[in-house]
């Protein structure tokens, strides 16, 4: 799919996600590195929707050139992440959130080092993942849509910054309804 065919939200989304890993290209001589300054969690409330965002940016990561930013997440994006009434195991998700943030979220040995590997940048979840999971490895998150109780979001920014972040800050972002939703749903109906 050619990115000008892509919906606004998806087009966003991508240049949010190139804007993270181009700022993750400069040094921090003391700061998270440049792997962890890249990762992002993406919400929203509604499977459907989670997984085929993912699909839409997976596919324009991976025909991204060489030279893009987006080159970067290539491989580093796992299947969207959903309750266990969508088919996914509760191990396998524990998996998968290890290999995203595996400091925070994974087994350690003895000295405190990471069993798991550090495979994937970007998480795309339904808020089965907005509360109990340590994932400030992660420095970004962003929410597709607004739950109707707005606590929802208080809970899925507390998944990134929490005590022992390595992130100075953290950037929360939120996607909006159009401005005048209303207005063209009234005109549809009558």
């Amino acid at each position: 799919m050619c990115s000008s065919d892509l919906e606004p939200k998806v087009k966003k989304l991508l240049s949010f996600i190139e804007r993270i890993a181009k700022e993750a290209q400069h040094p921090l001589p003391d700061g998270p590195s440049p792997g962890d300054r890249r990762k992002l969690i993406v919400f929203s409330s509604y499977a459907d929707t989670i997984g085929s965002l993912r699909d839409k940016v997976v596919e324009q990561i991976n025909g991204s050139s060489k030279s893009s930013a987006l080159a970067a997440y290539k491989d580093r994006v796992p299947e969207a992440i959903y309750g266990s009434k969508q088919g996914i195991s509760q191990k396998h998700r524990a998996s998968v959130i290890a290999q995203f943030a595996p400091r925070t979220a994974g087994e350690v040995d003895a000295l405190g080092n990471p069993i798991s590997a550090d495979k994937y940048d970007i998480l795309f979840a339904t808020d089965v993942l907005a509360e109990g999971v340590n994932l400030q490895q992660a420095g970004h998150m962003v929410s597709i849509d607004l739950p109707w109780n707005p606590m929802r979001l208080v809970q899925r920014h507390g998944r990134i910054d929490r005590i022992g972040s390595d992130h100075r800050k953290v950037r929360i972002g939120c996607f909006f309804p159009a401005e005048h939703l209303d207005r063209k749903s009234t005109r549809l109906n009558s």
